[in-house]
């Protein structure tokens, strides 16, 4: 049952607050019932918005082979269903784990064309467009720092406050801040920094943003006051760290605060509590490789089970399109694939052949046998129809002893070819039709239409008047085929 819009949105905003809580069990379950609700509702921006939070909500459970398949499938929903506004999202995401891996040209490549998707299309998402821009311009702004392009490392991050101040939204400002100090120290000037230390200091205390941004913020300011030997300022973010990672439970978050006091009692020489977290740091190692190889392993379970889930999918699909009797591809499969073909050649100007056939006197050999041997008389049809078109298209039973051929490429020339060889092969097989003038034996007849269809032809169309060819042949004694190219409109 399609629920409401707002539904949708309650479902998505509530896994906004999880991730933001660290809730990601949770969160996940809310985002994938939002994914689900916007797509029965056709909101296909924000089905998208869905995926890429999902993906988000992912990598802040260390997941990143679920992220990155959300990333990479948003994407493709994107182009699928012509998504404005939203690809920079995956693109950006997708950079900040090249980031993360080292490879910072690969990520400044998916930076630079998330900004120019954003630019291109999403300025109609007003308030998102300036917000969006912020974090694209963020992103640029760190990956040219860490290819030691200071100029256009500044002009971004320039950007991105100047942005952010416009808007009065300080969401990111921590993270600017952080960013601009540490490239105006890479330039041997502090002043920039010194007159932004108490305000980052109180961004830090506020302990606002989503833990993983946080994670980062911190990574920065405290290599900052490391540099400027702000030890008692160091030590105060050590502890609000310290105290977040306890609450958050999070194996990665543990590890990274771990690290932040291995720098701290290493600079400031404390050798005895340096060894004591040199103790912690393995043990807390070991339990996030197990916690992260556990992971990978649902990940692959959840894979596997996907997979499995479509390869039901397609067993079933093709049960659907098999005829029980004869094996062949059923008047279902048809109306999937022969439309598609006949398509085909309206989009590359070929020619195509629809053939009708069937079995003259069926009805008698069914009188006279019985239907058993009736069936037996259509498998042997449907076999030599199969071998005779092999490599030259299709054969569908329509329905009772009628067939239908779909032949690509399907040239006057070849049409005939294939008539002669499959009449030629139904009378070396004597199927027995006592009915049957021709010695006793079972015959068909056969109407093929050849045409180069227009984008008005449909494929009944064409499937009618082979069915009249077929007519016209029965007419005249059966036991024979007719051909009839069908002049482009």
């Amino acid at each position: 049952m399609v629920g409401t819009r707002d539904e949708a949105d309650r479902l998505f905003y509530k896994s906004l607050e999880e991730l933001e809580s660290h809730h990601l069990e949770e969160a996940v379950k809310s985002c994938m019932e939002a994914i689900n609700s916007y797509e029965e509702l056709g909101e296909y921006f924000w089905c998208a918005r869905s995926q890429n939070l999902l993906g988000v909500i992912y990598g802040a459970m260390d997941n990143e082979t679920m992220a990155v398949d959300c990333y990479l499938n948003g994407i493709e929903y994107c182009t699928k269903h012509q998504v404005k506004g939203l690809l920079h999202l995956f693109y950006s995401n997708i950079g900040n784990r090249y980031m993360e891996l080292g490879d910072t040209d690969k990520a400044l490549e998916f930076f630079i064309k998330g900004k120019e998707d954003l630019v291109e299309n999403g300025k109609e998402l007003y308030a998102l467009y300036e917000k969006w821009l912020v974090v694209n311009d963020l992103n640029l702004g760190g990956a040219y720092f860490k290819l030691g392009e200071l100029k256009e490392a500044e002009e971004n991050l320039l950007s991105a406050l100047d942005t952010a101040d416009k808007t009065k939204d300080d969401t990111y400002l921590l993270t600017i801040m952080c960013c601009l100090s540490k490239l105006y120290m890479a330039r041997g000037s502090e002043a920039y920094v010194r007159e932004n230390l108490k305000t980052m200091m109180e961004f830090i205390q506020l302990k606002a943003a989503p833990v993983n941004d946080f994670m980062q913020d911190m990574i920065n300011f405290t290599f900052i006051l490391r540099n400027l030997k702000e030890y008692e300022l160091w030590k105060q973010c050590l502890e609000i760290f310290d105290q977040l990672s306890k609450e958050v439970k999070s194996p990665t978050v543990m590890l990274q605060a771990v690290e932040f006091w291995l720098d701290y009692y290493e600079d400031r020489g404390m050798q005895k509590e340096h060894d004591n977290m040199c103790i912690r740091h393995t043990k807390l190692y070991l339990e996030l490789k197990k916690f992260i190889n556990q992971d990978k392993i649902m990940a692959l379970n959840a894979k596997l089970e996907l997979h499995q889930a479509e390869d039901d999918i397609k067993a079933t699909k093709r049960k659907l399109e098999k005829d029980n009797v004869t094996g062949l591809k059923n008047r279902y499969a048809l109306q999937q694939h022969g439309v598609k073909k006949l398509e085909l050649a309206q989009i590359t100007g070929t020619m195509v052949a629809v053939g009708v056939l069937d079995i003259d006197h069926f009805k008698e050999l069914n009188d006279c046998y019985g239907h058993l041997k009736g069936d037996k008389a259509l498998k042997q049809v449907g076999k030599i129809l199969k071998n005779c078109l092999d490599g030259y298209g299709e054969v569908y039973r329509y329905g009772g002893d009628e067939f239908v051929l779909i032949i690509p490429n399907g040239t006057l020339e070849v049409a005939e070819k294939l008539a002669k060889k499959i009449q030629s092969s139904i009378i070396n097989s004597h199927i027995p039709n006592k009915i049957s003038p021709i010695n006793g034996e079972l015959t068909v007849s056969i109407g093929i239409c050849c045409c180069i269809p227009s984008e008005t032809d449909r494929l009944e169309d064409v499937f009618d008047i082979a069915d009249g060819i077929l007519y016209q042949v029965k007419n005249n004694g059966r036991n024979n085929y007719g051909i009839k190219y069908m002049p482009a409109k």
